[in-house]
C-alpha cells in the first residue's frame, strides 16, 4: 500500500516501515515464545505479574504497532506516502489492532496512562503545526491512539469499555477523513493545506462529510467522537486521576484547533487561491 504509490518518498517510507515492524514482530514473537516456554499458553493479562523480559519484549513489539513514543515515528513517516485509498485503510486498522492486544495483555498497567496522555498530546501539538494534509491526520492518529491507551493504562471497566469505543469510532471518522484528504489531493493535485481555499463551493460533498468527521474527532456532542472521548475522560476522574483527565481534555482541545478549525478554515472556508478541480 506504501510502496504502490511509486515515487522516491514511498519507496523509503515503506522500508523504514518493513524494517520498524521486523522489529517489532519479532520482539512480539520472542516474548510469546519465551510465555510458552514457562508453560503459559494462554493469552492473559500479564501486568499483575513479574515485569520480566517477556512483558517487555511484548509490551515493546505490540508498542511499535500501536505507534506510542518513542517508536511512533514510522507512522507519519509511512502513511502520507502511501496511495489515496491505501492510506484510508492503514489509517483505520493497524494500530487499532495494536490497541486491541493492549487491552487483552496490558489493561491496568499504570505507566500506560502517562504514555497515553503523552501520546494524546505530543499529537495534537504536532498536527497543530503540520501543512500536510495527510500528514496532519497522520499526528491526529497518534493522538486519538493515546486516550486508548491512556484507558488501557487505567485499566477499570469504564476505562477499558471507553478505549474500546474510541477504537470503534475511530475507524469510522479517521477512514472518513483520510478519504476526504484523498479526495482533495485526487481531485486538486495539492497536499499542502495553504495552498488550497474554498473548496466549499466546488467539493460541497466532501466539504460536508469533513464537517462530520471533524466534529467527531473534536468530540462534538451528538458525534461518536463525543461518546467514546467521554467514557474515557469520566473513567480517568472517577478513578481519581485528576491530572490525567486534564491532560486527555487539553489533548481534545488541541485536536478540535488543527482539524475543525484550522482544516475546515484553510482548506473549504477561507478565499479561494484559484485552485483548480482537475479530475
Amino acid at each position: 500500500l506504501i510502496w504502490c504509490h511509486h515515487t522516491p518518498a514511498s519507496r523509503r517510507a515503506g522500508y523504514r516501515y518493513l524494517m520498524v515492524h521486523m522489529l517489532g514482530g519479532n520482539l512480539l514473537l520472542y516474548g510469546i515464545f519465551l510465555e510458552v516456554g514457562a508453560g503459559n499458553g494462554l493469552v492473559m493479562n500479564l501486568s499483575a505479574g513479574a515485569h520480566d523480559l517477556p512483558f517487555w519484549a511484548i509490551l515493546i513489539g505490540i508498542a511499535v504497532n500501536a505507534a506510542i513514543p518513542p517508536v511512533n515515528a514510522w507512522l507519519v513517516d509511512a502513511y502520507p506516502e502511501g496511495t489515496i485509498t491505501g492510506s484510508v485503510f492503514l489509517s483505520s486498522f493497524t494500530t487499532k489492532v495494536a490497541v486491541y492486544a493492549l487491552i487483552r495483555i496490558f489493561a491496568g498497567t499504570d505507566f500506560l496512562m502517562a504514555a497515553g496522555c503523552f501520546m494524546a498530546l505530543y499529537g495534537a501539538l504536532y498536527a497543530i503545526m503540520e501543512n500536510d494534509m495527510r500528514r496532519l491526520l497522520s499526528y491526529h492518529i497518534v493522538s486519538q491512539v493515546g486516550f486508548m491507551v491512556a484507558g488501557v493504562g487505567l485499566g477499570t471497566a469504564m476505562a477499558l469499555n471507553g478505549a474500546t469505543a474510541h477504537a470503534f469510532s475511530h475507524i469510522l471518522y479517521k477512514s472518513l477523513l483520510f478519504m476526504c484528504a484523498g479526495a482533495i489531493i485526487y481531485a486538486t493535485g495539492i497536499r499542502k493545506i495553504n495552498q488550497l481555499g474554498g473548496l466549499a463551493k466546488k467539493m460541497p460533498f466532501t466539504f460536508w462529510c469533513f464537517v462530520i468527521a471533524a466534529l467527531s474527532i473534536s468530540g462534538v456532542p451528538l458525534f461518536n467522537g463525543f461518546i467514546s472521548k467521554s467514557i474515557t475522560i469520566s473513567a480517568a476522574a472517577a478513578a481519581h486521576y485528576g491530572s490525567v483527565e486534564l491532560l486527555l481534555q487539553l489533548a481534545g482541545v488541541g485536536t478540535f484547533l488543527s482539524i475543525a478549525l484550522k482544516m475546515i478554515y484553510f482548506i473549504f472556508l477561507a478565499p479561494d487561491n484559484g485552485v483548480v478541480i482537475k479530475r
